[in-house]
């Protein structure tokens, strides 16, 4: 499960986010969501408080690793490959 946790008023949020969007639609086999980081979603995500924003975090078999700051969608796919492979 990919997580993009993002805030409202961010400017980097609002860079990052249609680059998120791009990602998943140009990789849909990619379980990808997009969550406030206001919401109550946040506790339920595993993580207690979002500190910075934007946030890409990667759940995997229990293991979480997490990316903070702006990835183009290219970048997102690469970032995804090296932290599969940190959690493998």
């Amino acid at each position: 499960m990919l997580l993009f946790f993002y805030a409202k008023g961010c400017p980097a949020c609002s860079v990052a986010r249609p680059e998120f969007e791009k990602f998943l639609a140009e990789h849909r086999m990619v379980n990808g969501i997009a969550v406030d980081a206001d919401s109550p979603f946040v506790s339920l995500s595993g993580r207690k408080k979002i500190r910075a924003t934007p946030l890409y975090v990667l759940r995997k078999g229990g293991e979480t690793i997490a990316h903070e700051g702006v990835l183009k969608a290219g970048q997102i796919e690469k970032w995804l490959r090296t932290a599969e492979a940190i959690l493998e």
